[in-house]
């Protein structure tokens, strides 16, 4: 594991950010989530963002994501800078990552399956195309260790079983970087322990590239690196992992 506090030599990067900033407006204050960041990833590694609440891991991950856009500075993956394309390019991107969030975010009136396909079905191609999908979705429920429960209500399962259900639904389209907003947030020790084993797990079965948000340092000081974060800026402050 190695922590870093600026740009770290990346013989081989699949994400590269730099100079991004990003400022939100409320009411009465201004907070800088990302002032001046430069970042790079390396393919098929796991990098673990860590600091205080509010110093914008979150942030990081949804500029990376495009799931928000910055003020300025520039994200590219693999091929793609993904600050320079069209809306309708992104949205392809956004497509082409893997997201697990904290609080799930599964539809209560689906099955666990048809959770898994929903990022594909503004893709699907016709009866054929569907059927590959679900079997696609059989198997990743497999490898989550939900095989049997394709049929279950998502909203019958415990946290760790959603938070299985969820990783899944991440990598239905096949992503070559999963970006995870503290996984284990909403877990108990042991289901969280499970998910950061299923986490690596899953990395070596898929050759995916991770990049997560975590409090938790058992995660962090797993990971092949730990970039750790405080008032929107990379500091050589090394957390207590």
């Amino acid at each position: 594991m190695t922590i870093q506090g600026s740009i770290p030599e990346v013989a081989d990067p699949v994400i590269h950010v730099s100079e991004l900033r990003k400022t939100f407006h409320t009411l009465d204050a201004e907070v800088i989530a990302a002032d001046g960041i430069d970042l790079a990833v390396g393919r098929g590694t796991v990098t673990a963002l860590t600091g205080p609440s509010g110093s914008g891991k979150s942030t990081l991950l949804h500029l990376i994501g495009a799931l928000d856009s910055p003020d300025s500075g520039t994200i590219r993956v693999g091929d793609v800078t993904i600050t320079e394309i069209s809306a309708r390019r992104l949205a392809d991107y956004r497509a082409s990552i893997g997201f697990v969030f904290q609080s799930f975010h599964l539809l209560a009136t689906l099955s666990v399956l048809d959770n898994v396909t929903v990022p594909l079905l503004p893709r699907r191609g016709g009866r054929r195309d569907a059927a590959r999908t679900r079997d696609k979705a059989r198997e990743l429920l497999a490898a989550v260790g939900l095989a049997g429960r394709e049929n279950s209500p998502a909203t019958k399962l415990s946290g760790g079983q959603q938070q299985r259900v969820a990783i899944a639904r991440a990598l239905i389209n096949e992503p070559s970087v999963v970006l995870a907003d503290e996984p284990t947030g909403n877990l108990d020790t042991h289901t969280g322990e499970e998910i950061i084993r299923l986490l690596f797990d899953l990395r070596d079965t898929y050759r995916t590239t991770l990049v997560i948000a975590t409090h938790d340092f058992d995660l962090a000081k797993r990971c092949d690196n730990v970039v750790h974060l405080r008032d929107g800026r990379l500091t050589t402050e090394a957390p207590q992992v």
